[in-house]
C-alpha cells in the first residue's frame, strides 16, 4: 500500500505541468483569436503571411516605378509578364480592374509554382491579354480576405520616366539638372511649391508650412 501511495503522487506530479502548459497554449490561441478578430486564419500556425510582387522583362528600374501621386506600383504595358507572391499559397485570387472583376483563379487551376523570384505566380499567360487600367489583386484563404494588392498597368514612355525620375529629385536639382523652369518644378505627393522671396529660388513643403513661412514674409506662391 505504502508503494501504492507514494507512486500515486508522483503522477500527480508528472500530469500537471502538461495540462498547465496546454492550458497556455490554448489561452495564448484564444488570446490570438480575440485580438485578430474571430476565426482569424493568422491565428493558425499553419498560415505564413502572403506578400505579391510584379515582374517585368526588363530591368525594374525601367519597367516598374512607384507612381509618385497615387503611391501606387506602375507596371509597363509592354514589359509586365506576371505577378508572384510569397506565404502561403492562396486557395482563391480575384482580379478586378477599374473596380470591376476582370478575371478568377484558384490554387487547382491557375496559380502555378514559380521559379526562384518567388513561391508562386500569376503566370504571362493570365495576363496575357491585359489592357492599361487600375488592377486590384485580392487573395482568399480559407474564405477569408488575406491580402489586397493594386497597381497600375500604362505605357511607359520616356517621358513618363523622366516626371518620375523628377518626382524623386530635391527643386535645385531639377531646375539644375534638367533645366526644368523654376514654376514647373515638380514636389511629391502631399508637398507645395514656393519660391523664397530672398533669392526666388523654388522649394517643396508641407502644407502648414506655406502659410507660416507667407505670414512671416519668407516665400511666395504662384
Amino acid at each position: 500500500m505504502k508503494l501504492i501511495w507514494i507512486i500515486f503522487p508522483l503522477i500527480l506530479l508528472l500530469t500537471i505541468p502538461t495540462e498547465k502548459s496546454f492550458a497556455e497554449d490554448s489561452s495564448n490561441h484564444e488570446k490570438c483569436i480575440n485580438t485578430n478578430n474571430t476565426k482569424n486564419i493568422i491565428c493558425d500556425e499553419t498560415f505564413r503571411i502572403q506578400s505579391v510582387n510584379l515582374f517585368s522583362v526588363v530591368d525594374s528600374s525601367v519597367g516598374i516605378f512607384e507612381d509618385p501621386i497615387t503611391k501606387l506600383t506602375i507596371v509597363d504595358l509592354g514589359t509586365f509578364y506576371g505577378l508572384g507572391g510569397n506565404g502561403t499559397i492562396p486557395d482563391e485570387i480575384k482580379v478586378y480592374r477599374d473596380n470591376v472583376l476582370w478575371k478568377t483563379t484558384t490554387k487547382e487551376t491557375g496559380i502555378a509554382p514559380s521559379t526562384s523570384h518567388s513561391e508562386w505566380q500569376l503566370p504571362q499567360t493570365f495576363f496575357f491579354n491585359e489592357l492599361p487600367g487600375k488592377y486590384k489583386i485580392v487573395l482568399l484563404t480559407n474564405n477569408i480576405e488575406t491580402l489586397v494588392f493594386e497597381f497600375l498597368v500604362m505605357q511607359i514612355t520616356s517621358e513618363s520616366q523622366k516626371n518620375n525620375d523628377l518626382f524623386n529629385l530635391p527643386p535645385l536639382k531639377q531646375v539644375k539638372d534638367y533645366a526644368i523652369d523654376p514654376g514647373l518644378v515638380k514636389c511629391n505627393f502631399g508637398l507645395d511649391l514656393i519660391f523664397k522671396k530672398i533669392n526666388g529660388l523654388p522649394a517643396c513643403v508641407f502644407p502648414k508650412t506655406v502659410e507660416k513661412l507667407i505670414e512671416r514674409g519668407w516665400a511666395t506662391v504662384i
